[in-house]
């Protein structure tokens, strides 16, 4: 099922990629940021695989070697769509300009000067990447733009670096997807069910940790919970007021029932938003008693 996922979501991305071509006469594949940064690739990289990664991920599963390296033949099916279809789509109209309106006949049917060749899908991109130019704007004055003219090799190097964002999106979808979630590490088989149950500041950590400890080497799953009912209050409060905090939660696997204590850490960025390190993430295994406990608490 998650292929045909991911082959619908393949035909997503060359949909879109054909239709702003189409309607804007605009390749949204090749438009990138300050000429370095291919976002339409990112962008299209990104819906192609989406629906890939998306089945693996709400099957509880987590994206493997395996599962991205399939990801990269849809992200190959993708960029092949955006080039045919491009070509198929390429019209020459009365005023002997191209289009992909459908307007006029089709590109085929005609031939470079002094060629006998007609146009196909090979001299056709040859013939874009010799005599395509390219207009850079400064940002607030169109008039102030440097024309870069025709030149193979800069925009030879422009397609790969829009291939490169292509599979950077592709790619990049699974791990964004993932990102933040725990995997079980017992069964391997489902994300982590989280609850929230409490945070505390840096001055707090220690102490409370070793309660915390306490609570699971003696299996008191009542009097850990207990406990972080009692701490919830006083903590928050000083959590809230600080640039580093620390988050507990309980973590509940779906699938084998396993139970764990994830242990976060925050820090304040320059907007005022607590960002979670996740080099700094800590899981615990809980045992069954604990598990029933929290469960009946919350």
């Amino acid at each position: 099922m998650k292929w045909v996922w991911g082959v619908v979501t393949t035909v997503i991305s060359v949909i879109v990629q054909l239709l702003i071509l189409s309607t804007l006469g605009f390749n949204f594949f090749s438009f990138s940021m300050f000429f370095i940064i291919p976002a339409g690739g990112i962008f299209l990289g990104a819906i192609a695989t989406f629906g890939y990664f998306y089945k693996i991920v709400r099957q509880g599963l987590k994206p493997n070697k395996n599962n991205y390296f399939i990801s990269v033949i849809f992200i190959l099916l993708s960029f092949c769509g955006f080039m045919y279809g491009e070509y198929q789509m390429a019209y020459v109209s009365a005023s002997n300009e191209i289009n992909y309106k459908f307007e006029g006949e089709h590109i085929s049917n005609f031939v470079f000067r002094g060629s006998d060749e007609p146009i196909t899908l090979l001299n056709y991109y040859d013939y874009k990447f010799n005599n395509s130019s390219l207009s850079i704007f400064s940002r607030g004055h169109v008039s102030n733009a440097i024309d870069i003219e025709p030149n193979k090799w800069v925009n030879v190097s422009k397609f790969l670096i829009q291939c490169v964002g292509l599979l950077i999106g592709g790619l990049g979808a699974g791990m964004l997807m993932t990102n933040g979630k725990t995997h079980c590490s017992s069964c391997n088989k489902a994300y982590l069910q989280e609850h929230k149950l409490l945070d505390v500041n840096s001055e707090m950590i220690e102490p409370v940790i070793s309660e915390i400890n306490q609570y699971i080497q003696n299996n008191n799953g009542e009097g850990l919970t207990k406990y972080i009912t009692e701490q919830k209050a006083f903590c928050e409060d000083a959590a809230s007021d600080t640039n580093v905090k620390y988050g507990f939660k309980f973590g509940h696997c779906p699938n084998c029932q396993q139970g764990y204590l994830i242990k976060s850490c925050y820090t304040l960025d320059k907007h005022g938003n607590f960002v979670e390190q996740e080099d700094k993430k800590a899981v615990i295994s809980i045992s069954q008693e604990i598990v029933a406990s929290v469960l009946k608490a919350g």
